[in-house]
């Protein structure tokens, strides 16, 4: 009988402590979660950061401003300019620097051999 009661008491205790265990690694899953989440908030951050800057960079008014530039050359230049093709030339150069500034980005890791 008292054996019983002592076996009931221990199983009371222990049934507690299973509680408290549980509530611990509940609270550790929630640390390491929170611990590995972190760099991607930090980059969201950053990202938001970079994202405001560029913002504030105004180029809608620069295409406007660009053709109006172009509007104001006289018709005999426009006309040599056209014949000589530097408008498709200076296209060429530019889609030249703009492949060889994008195949930069590729690291020498991968294209030497």
């Amino acid at each position: 009988m008292v054996l019983d009661f002592i076996s009931k008491i221990w199983a009371w205790i222990l049934g507690y402590f299973d509680i408290i265990w549980s509530i611990a690694l509940w609270l550790m899953d929630a640390v390491v979660y929170v611990l590995l989440n972190i760099p991607f908030a930090l980059w969201k951050l950053f990202l938001a950061v970079v994202h405001g800057l560029v913002s504030l960079l105004s180029v809608g008014s620069l295409a406007v401003d660009i053709t109006t530039g172009w509007g104001l050359i006289p018709t005999q230049l426009g006309y040599l300019i056209g014949q000589v093709g530097l408008d498709v030339g200076l296209s060429m150069l530019a889609l030249a620097y703009g492949i060889r500034f994008a195949l930069n980005l590729i690291p020498g890791v991968f294209t030497r051999v």
